[in-house]
C-alpha cells in the first residue's frame, strides 16, 4: 500500500508519495529514531514544528523539519514535553550523505499535473471499438 501524501501540520507545501518513498529510501529504510530498518509501509515521515515557512509560491520543506520514523517510535515520542527538541536532536545525529540526498529530494519541484482539456469522443469511441472495449460505453461506465 502506498503511503498518502503528507500534508504539513499549518498547511504548506505537500509531500507527493513519491517524495516520501525516495526520502524513506534515502534514509534506508530505517526509522531514524531507532535504527531499525522497516518495510517502506510501517515508516511515516513527519515534520517538526516551525519547519514550515509560508511563502506566496507555496511553501518550502527544510531537510531539518523531516524525520523518517517508525510508528512504534512516533507514538512513543509525540507526546512527551520535548518531542520537539527530541526530534531535531535526531535530526542533528543524521550522517551527511543521508542530508544531502534529503536536501536534493526535497529540492525538487515537480510540475504539476495538467490533464487534457478537451476530448475527442469519436477517437475515445473508434479506440475503444478496435480494442474491444465497447462494453465500457453500452454499459454506461
Amino acid at each position: 500500500m502506498e503511503p498518502s501524501s503528507h500534508a504539513p501540520k499549518g498547511g504548506g507545501r505537500v509531500l507527493s508519495a513519491i517524495q516520501q518513498k525516495q526520502i524513506m529510501r534515502a534514509c534506508d529504510n530505517r526509522c531514524e529514531c531507532c535504527r531499525q530498518q522497516y518495510p517502506r509501509y510501517i515508516l511515516e515521515i513527519h515534520t517538526i514544528g516551525g519547519g514550515i515557512i509560508a511563502n506566496p509560491q507555496g511553501s518550502e520543506i527544510n531537510e531539518r523539519h523531516v524525520v523518517v520514523m517508525c510508528a512504534q517510535c512516533w507514538y512513543a515520542t509525540k507526546n512527551l514535553p520535548e518531542s520537539n527538541a527530541m526530534l531535531r536532536s535526531i535530526v542533528r545525529e543524521r550522517p551527511p550523505e543521508i542530508r544531502a540526498r534529503i536536501q536534493r529530494i526535497l529540492a525538487k519541484k515537480s510540475a504539476p499535473y495538467m490533464p487534457e482539456t478537451e476530448f475527442d469522443l469519436a477517437e475515445l469511441f473508434a479506440d475503444a471499438y478496435d480494442n474491444n472495449g465497447m462494453d465500457l460505453f453500452l454499459n454506461g461506465m
